[in-house]
């Protein structure tokens, strides 16, 4: 939230400062002519210069002043409920959605495209099922955002950080998504890698947890993952347990977190494995049955 209010701060001074600017040079130029007193369209009588020019920008840059004074007591407001949650006790955990970003392309055009001219832009559904655009992840844009935004949650505060759609978007029925690098040389899996290198390196000493769908734990998908992404430079992954219907949950989750465990134990880097499930709304006692599983830990999402 606070990168987003920062940008639009930034535009606001940004244009704060043109309007000044453009207030001097309207003044100084205007010292050189002879203003003609002139009725406008309703008959009211003006000086030109004062009516059409200075006023205008000043109320502009005024407006824009403004929107600075607010954007910056709302990047405050955020800093004093952080520091308040932090001060009683609790673990703030940063969720980040990376690729499937519907705002960010735009701003940073970093668009996964139809065709090869790049002129079409690919949504992953329909306009009418409410399509979405996404960042590409060949993109060097694109990741030096996500990285930057990463960096920024860090240094706000956050314990841990954990990243959400760190994949490929899939193609769909006639649509199928045309990146900058070149699909038949693109190694899907070291892209995706690559960027998490860099994620976990700008989030500096703040923990990154990989959150994924549990089939990118195991076989991987060569689509979405170019392979599985379960052991990466991400300290601990988070695959999201989805049990079985009229399935026993709790067993379900407790026995895919001993096997995810057992196989963390060949990795290289994850040596970690926090399970992610949704909350069972329909269970009254969820929590206390997840509290007294045999998972130590877990994340729990809506």
């Amino acid at each position: 939230q606070n990168k987003n209010t920062d940008f639009d701060k930034q535009k606001n001074y940004a244009s704060f400062t043109l309007c000044n600017d453009a207030i001097d040079m309207y003044s100084e130029e205007m010292t050189r002519v002879v203003l003609v007193p002139t009725w406008d369209g309703s008959g009211k009588y003006y000086m030109g210069r004062t009516k059409v020019g200075v006023d205008e920008l000043s109320v502009l840059a005024t407006g824009f002043s403004d929107s600075v004074a607010s954007n910056n007591k709302e990047i405050m407001d955020n800093e004093l409920i952080i520091d308040k949650i932090k001060s009683e006790g609790f673990i703030i955990i940063a969720n980040i959605y990376c690729f499937e970003d519907t705002i960010a392309p735009q701003r940073l055009n970093a668009y996964v495209y139809e065709n090869a001219e790049k002129t079409k832009i690919w949504f992953d559904d329909s306009a009418i099922n409410g399509g979405r655009v996404w960042l590409d992840p060949t993109n060097a844009s694109a990741t030096n955002y996500i990285c930057s935004v990463i960096k920024e949650v860090a240094d706000f505060g956050a314990d841990c950080i954990y990243l959400q759609s760190v994949e490929f978007p899939t193609a769909r029925k006639n649509s199928t998504p045309v990146y900058t690098a070149d699909d038949k040389t693109l190694n899907r899996n070291l892209v995706l890698m690559s960027f998490i290198e860099n994620a976990v390196e700008s989030a500096g000493d703040r923990p990154i947890i990989l959150g994924m769908p549990l089939l990118c734990a195991t076989d991987g998908d060569q689509e979405k993952w170019g392979g599985s992404l379960f052991d990466t430079s991400a300290p601990v992954c988070s695959p999201l347990l989805t049990p079985p219907e009229n399935s026993d949950y709790i067993s379900f989750i407790e026995n895919t977190y001993i096997v995810m465990n057992d196989k963390a134990k060949n990795n290289f880097s994850t040596i970690k494995v926090i399970p992610t499930v949704k909350n069972q709304t329909e269970d009254p006692d969820f929590y206390e049955k997840m509290a007294e599983s045999k998972a130590d830990s877990y994340i729990i999402l809506p």
